[in-house]
C-alpha cells in the first residue's frame, strides 16, 4: 500500500489572474481534467465521529477508494484499480479507526 503526502493550497482567482497564470505557464484547456469526489458515511456519522473519511475519487475512467483517518493522517485502505468484487470485500472487512488516538 502506498503512502501519499497531500499538501493543499487553495486560492480564489479573478478571471485576469487565471488568464495570467495560463499564459505564464503556457497552459491550454486540454491540460486540465475533471476530478469528482464522492464521500460516504453511516447514517449516524460513525466515520466523522472517528475523524475518518471514506472517499471514492473519479478521474475519467479511473477510480480510487480511500479511507483516511485524519487523526493520524494514515491511509487505511487505498486501491487504485480495484475490481467491484474486491472493493466490496475490502469495504466489508474494513476496520474503522478507533475512537482514541493510537
Amino acid at each position: 500500500m502506498s503512502q501519499e503526502l497531500e499538501i493543499e493550497f487553495k486560492n480564489m482567482l479573478t478571471a485576469s489572474e487565471y488568464d495570467l497564470l495560463m499564459n505564464e505557464f503556457r497552459l491550454e484547456e486540454a491540460d486540465f481534467f475533471t476530478q469528482t469526489n464522492y464521500y460516504f458515511d453511516t447514517a449516524d456519522f460513525q466515520l466523522k465521529e472517528r475523524l475518518a473519511a471514506l472517499r471514492i475519487r473519479k478521474r475519467e475512467l479511473h477510480y480510487e477508494l480511500t479511507l483516511k483517518n485524519t487523526r493520524t493522517n494514515r491511509f487505511i485502505g487505498n486501491d487504485t484499480n480495484p475490481s467491484r468484487r474486491t472493493s466490496l470485500s475490502n469495504f466489508r472487512r474494513c476496520q474503522y479507526p478507533s475512537r482514541t488516538s493510537s
